[in-house]
């Protein structure tokens, strides 16, 4: 008499599953995205990083779980000080929550390639009725971040073998997007796109830990003192001419920085704060700059403490790095750093961080580090 098959459950792999389809339907229809209050999304992210946490907790370093609670403790301090507001803190949250959990997640390959489908008809259906209702600079960096995703889902068909077709069908679909991006004259998705495919296309990038710590350090801070050579240029008067088109180099970045740096001198320990408002008026702070703008907002303090896990934390993800799955994801989020130079895409878009964090972490049978990939929502069990 034959046993009847049982199936063991991943929850994790359910669980981001079912956060990818509900991040689709944020993306791809206006009425979805605005039939709850905003801050659903922030504290749905919150729920997902810390139900991750929980599941992977016996894995975590003591030491690097103190070093958090540390760094928590001055946050809340720092906001209590600047008069920040609950998102501000639940942002921090979130990235504090990744760098723990990140190397330690049981995702699965059939998980991988199941988010990477969801995302590849979420893209589509955004290019069809979506990206209508996005200001450009979205529409563009939606189309940077799908690319990503069908970039893997092309590699996980591939399986490390030779196949000239996928090759031609990724060459397709890398051109595709430069063409809709370059469309929509987001430039910082542009240039995040360029990043992705240097990375990705040039093994020894990614695979040479000496050269990979070097750009990405260069990258990072890069993105950091780029406001103020920027306002610097503007201050001086240099003008760069960016040829046709209805974009100018200086695109009113200047001015918020400006603002944003004025505002922070007597108050560099613990930063502006997120309720610090730009003298137009704005109802809501976006600094355009990711790393920027933490430094602004949450001071000096916490900005060095976290910059510090963030540099270290990309690092052990290469080290890590054990397949060409892994690599595409590091270089997909290289991009997206170099995207943050002129956007908040780093804390506004957290999910794509997380999913690519979870993918770069993604171990196959037969490596180093088994995620076993077999014990996931897909795997019968005798």
């Amino acid at each position: 008499m034959e046993e009847t098959k049982k199936v063991k459950f991943n929850y994790q792999e359910i669980v981001i599953i079912l956060f990818v389809i509900y991040n689709v339907l944020n993306m791809v229809s206006y009425q979805f995205a605005n039939l709850l209050p905003a801050i659903t999304s922030m504290v749905v992210i919150l729920g997902i990083n810390l139900f991750m946490f929980l599941v992977n907790i016996n894995k975590i370093s003591i030491k690097k779980l103190y070093l958090v609670m540390v760094a928590m403790l001055f946050l809340i301090i720092g906001m209590i000080i600047n008069n920040s507001g609950f998102g501000s803190l639940v942002t921090m949250i979130n990235f504090y929550l990744l760098f723990l959990y990140g190397e330690n997640n049981k995702i699965g390959k059939k998980c991988v390639k199941t988010v990477c489908i969801i995302m590849a008809l979420g893209g589509l259906a955004f290019f069809l009725y979506g990206a209508s209702n996005c200001g450009l600079n979205t529409v563009g960096l939606t189309y940077f971040e799908v690319s990503i995703f069908l970039c893997i889902l092309i590699e996980l068909k591939r399986e490390n073998k030779k196949n000239v077709l996928l090759s031609i069908w990724k060459l397709v679909i890398l051109i595709v997007s430069g063409i809709l991006i370059y469309n929509t004259e987001a430039r910082a998705s542009l240039l995040g796109l360029f990043s992705f495919i240097a990375f990705m296309q040039i093994k020894f990038l990614t695979k040479n830990l000496k050269i990979f710590k070097i750009l990405t350090l260069i990258i990072i801070i890069g993105a950091i003192i780029f406001p103020f050579i920027y306002v610097g240029m503007w201050e001086a008067g240099v003008e760069v001419d960016m040829g046709e088109g209805n974009k100018r180099f200086y695109s009113g970045r200047q001015v918020k920085w400006g603002e944003a740096l004025d505002e922070f001198k007597g108050k560099e320990l613990f930063g502006i704060g997120s309720n610090f408002r730009y003298s137009a008026g704005a109802k809501t702070l976006n600094i355009h700059n990711s790393l920027f703008a933490f430094w602004m907002i949450y001071g000096s303090l916490n900005f060095i403490i976290f910059l510090g896990m963030f540099i270290n934390f990309i690092w052990r993800m290469q080290k890590n790095t054990l397949n060409n799955i892994n690599r595409i994801a590091i270089a997909g989020l290289i991009g997206m750093i170099v995207v943050s130079y002129y956007e908040t895409n780093l804390y506004v878009n957290f999910q794509y961080v997380m999913l690519m964090t979870l993918i770069a972490n993604l171990k196959f049978e037969g490596e180093k580090e088994k995620n076993e990939i077999n014990n996931g929502i897909y795997a019968n069990i005798q």
